[in-house]
């Protein structure tokens, strides 16, 4: 699956390729469109409408101080802010197919029996 990262911040970008969650061949784009995130991996912060468009979105947490906010912040401050990625599937209501794509794959990767969480959800 094809990756992209949306950010207008250089450092995060170099950031994200340190911690090996990109490489230099990852597409960096500063705004996008649901064409630009459909069906990706996308590392960044989405708006919920997009970030449904997107296979799954892949956020880095930075724990911003009232100082950091507002400018631009170099690498060796990311590093000390930074938490673990965290990546979610975002699903519209009406895919459930996504989510349980998505359940299914975290409950293998866990090692963790099927339960399908959407058995409510199916359309008869």
């Amino acid at each position: 699956m094809s990756k992209v990262i949306v950010t207008r911040h250089s450092a995060l970008v170099d950031y994200a390729r340190e911690i090996g969650i990109i490489d230099e061949s990852t597409p960096v784009l500063a705004h996008v469109s649901a064409e630009d995130v459909r069906g990706k991996d996308v590392i960044g912060v989405l708006p919920l409408h997009l970030a449904a468009e997107a296979a799954s979105v892949t956020e880095i947490p930075l724990a911003l101080t009232p100082e950091d906010r507002g400018k631009e912040l170099d690498i060796a401050r990311l590093r000390e802010i930074a938490g673990q990625p965290r990546t979610f599937v975002v699903c519209k209501d009406a895919d459930w197919k996504k989510g349980r794509e998505a359940f299914r794959w975290i409950q293998r990767e866990a090692g963790a029996p099927w339960v399908d969480p959407f058995d409510h959800a199916k359309p008869s």
